[in-house]
């Protein structure tokens, strides 16, 4: 066979790989859910964290004898949930590796307020190591959460993150290894063991942005939560509210970002731009329309299809969400009473909602300032928060102060 033929049918050979990586490889879940026959189950995903905007992968209905099975087309690994009604069970997946599931029966359930996890009949490792890892993680950051919050949790942080790397250390499984590596990051920001800039320069700075691995997202949001906002606020970044609300420029604004040392390339830049105008949208000063404007830029012209994504989510999210729209509906459990409340309960009354992540001690701390305004307007004004929370405590919905 001649040499340039050969070149030819290695180059055809390639180009086949590629396609079939892009296109996916399918995975199949099948597994028994005795507590749901008849109902019907949805596999989804996360496919943008700034929003939080849910992916239907696959959908089924559960037969008389409990069973059912999902088919889903992916190229990489994933974060996914089984959802029954406001029920959600963490489950990750990875391109061809089928999985063979029970989901636990749900009786005690509302006694007990926490669901309990997948039951994996076919061993899954990733799946385990990072149930057991969080177990870990939840577990350091209750019995330490109070020193913690006053950052004089420092030592025992230290010692938990070196635990966890040598308990880790011979995994090879990619996804597995930059989830750890991003919650330590989490942990280590949360603690105070090192700063915000020292975060972004270990963690982020050169690194490759993992749109899809919940850990780096997670991080992302924790420190990016506010930055364009106090960015601002400095002599560098105080031209940019006007490139905004006045000139809509993204080129302008992308420009003046430059100059925050912490956003290390253009695709980052516009990320932390896209978290950074849907927090600028509900500000007393912003220009709301400009704003929207803005976004729809992104959403046609972005730099990367994940960021066009997040663009034209942030947009229909905004909209909405605007002022003067109703709130969208829901139906949670109260984690005070156990009771399951919908927003329609609250009809003819003043209400203060608010959301919260567990995982968020800012958040976590708001909790307490609703608890100081319940004993002094709760006559007047209903309370609800809602925790967002993505996890098996999600089922934790609601909490309306007593």
């Amino acid at each position: 066979m001649p040499n340039n033929t050969l070149l030819k049918y290695a180059l055809a050979l390639v180009i086949l790989a590629s396609a079939l990586q892009t296109e996916g490889q399918q995975t199949v879940i099948k597994g028994t859910a005795p507590s749901f026959k008849k109902a019907q189950l949805q596999l989804c995903t996360i496919d943008d964290y700034i929003n939080g905007h849910e992916l239907v992968l696959d959908s089924a209905v559960v037969d008389d004898k409990g069973n059912f099975g999902f088919k889903t087309t992916i190229n990489q690994t994933i974060y996914s949930y089984i959802k029954q009604g406001d029920l959600l069970y963490d489950l990750y997946i990875e391109p061809t590796k089928n999985l063979d599931i029970t989901i636990p029966d749900t009786i005690g359930f509302a006694k007990d307020s926490v669901l309990k996890p997948i039951v994996f009949i076919q061993p899954s490792a990733l799946n385990a190591d990072i149930t057991q890892f969080d177990a870990d993680y939840n577990d350091f950051l209750i019995a330490n959460y109070k020193a913690i919050l006053r950052r004089t949790a420092k030592p025992q942080t230290k010692v938990f993150i070196k635990a966890q790397q040598d308990k880790y250390a011979a995994i090879t499984n990619s996804y597995f290894n930059q989830y750890l590596f991003y919650r330590l990051g989490s942990l280590e920001l949360l603690a105070g063991t090192k700063s915000r800039k020292e975060v972004l320069g270990f963690y982020v700075k050169d690194k490759p942005i993992l749109y899809n691995n919940t850990a780096y997202m997670g991080l992302f949001n924790e420190l990016f939560e506010e930055n364009l906002k106090v960015f601002r606020s400095t002599g560098a970044g105080d031209a940019l509210t006007s490139a905004i609300n006045d000139r809509i420029d993204y080129a302008k604004a992308m420009g003046i970002m430059q100059r925050d040392s912490t956003l290390t390339n253009d695709t980052l830049r516009e990320l932390a731009l896209l978290k950074g105008l849907g927090e600028m949208y509900y500000e007393p000063n912003a220009v709301q329309y400009s704003v929207l404007e803005m976004l729809r830029h992104i959403a046609t012209n972005g730099l990367t299809a994940y960021n066009k994504g997040v663009a034209k989510n942030a947009v229909a999210q905004l909209e909405k969400l605007r002022t003067g729209t109703p709130a969208p509906a829901f139906t949670l459990k109260d984690i005070v009473s156990g009771k399951m409340v919908s927003l329609a309960d609250f009809k003819g009354k003043y209400i203060y909602l608010s959301f919260w992540d567990e995982g968020n001690p800012r958040s976590v701390q708001e909790i307490d300032l609703i608890r100081e305004l319940d004993k002094k307007y709760g006559r007047k004004i209903a309370f609800v928060s809602i925790c967002t929370s993505v996890n098996e405590t999600r089922t934790l919905s609601i909490y309306q102060p007593e």
